[in-house]
């Protein structure tokens, strides 16, 4: 796999991190998830997209 297609890749996945976490709030909100998932989630996603972040450079 050359480094554009890698880039892509990662990309993805980082969007997909991110949708991941907008789901959690959503299930938060409408009360089909414990109070504070979202609180619980938000600093593994950050580093998770900072990862990928970095792995597309």
């Amino acid at each position: 796999m050359n480094r554009p297609d890698k880039a892509r890749a990662f990309a993805i996945a980082r969007g997909e991190a991110i949708e991941a976490v907008a789901a959690v709030e959503i299930a938060e909100l409408a009360g089909d998830a414990e109070a504070g998932s979202t609180d619980r989630c938000l600093p593994i996603a950050e580093r998770v997209v900072a990862l990928l972040t970095g792995l597309m450079r």
